[in-house]
């Protein structure tokens, strides 16, 4: 993450931004298709770096969560509703 220009996490956030939809979804869904959408510009796209970029779009206040978003699996990101 620290070689990634500021430009490509951006582009990489707004990739993750872009797959999420405004009703619950689990994190693991959301990180697959991140993955599909940008693994050929990253080839070597890191789950690790996408889940982190999501725990901050959630700290930022641009998804909602419910669950620890460490357990991918186990846990669930939306966007947030325009009257939050």
């Amino acid at each position: 993450m620290a070689r990634l220009s500021q430009e490509e996490l951006d582009h990489i956030r707004a990739a993750i931004l872009s797959c999420v939809l405004p009703r619950w979804q689990k994190v693991a869904m959301i990180v697959t298709r991140a993955q599909e959408k940008l693994q050929e510009k990253y080839p070597k796209f890191s789950i690790a770096l996408c889940a982190e970029q999501i725990r901050l779009l959630a700290q930022e206040g641009k998804l909602d969560s419910q669950g620890n978003l460490r357990y991918l699996r186990f846990s669930e990101i939306k966007l947030p509703s325009k009257d939050s």
